[in-house]
């Protein structure tokens, strides 16, 4: 369906996901070079919600965060949801990271198993083809 005058957008979302739809609708049109449909389904795309538009799936959080900013985010920019909450894409709920403080953040008060440190110690001895590392001498 070609769209030659934009409508005002609306959304089909599931419950949990939180956003404001006045912030969505306009980082869409935004982002979209043309006139988009008038419905977005608001769909869970990997761990996030996403849209989307055209051919292209845009997760939320990501899409407002550019939005706000006016502007691509570069590779080593992570949109960061501070309370954890991964559904929840309010302003006051997302900020911009590197990617090693986003590790540093997820990763905060958790401890690696016994299992995993072994398995961790284990890859570095031996290569992906099961040969071990050999050190110089």
């Amino acid at each position: 369906m070609i769209v030659n005058k934009q409508k005002l957008i609306e959304f089909n979302s599931p419950v949990e996901v939180i956003f404001d739809k006045d912030d969505l609708r306009e980082a869409i049109l935004w982002y979209s070079p043309k006139p988009v449909a008038r419905l977005k389904h608001v769909f869970l795309h990997g761990r996030y919600y996403a849209v989307s538009i055209y051919d292209e799936k845009i997760h939320v959080h990501r899409l407002l965060m550019m939005y706000w900013l006016k502007r691509d985010l570069e590779r080593d920019e992570y949109v960061h949801h501070v309370n954890g909450n991964r559904f929840n894409n309010l302003k006051e709920n997302l900020a911009i990271i590197t990617a090693s403080e986003h590790q540093s953040a997820i990763n905060k008060g958790k401890k690696q198993t016994s299992i995993h440190v072994a398995k961790r110690i284990n890859s570095t001895s031996i290569t992906r083809y099961g040969h071990p590392v050999y050190e110089n001498p």
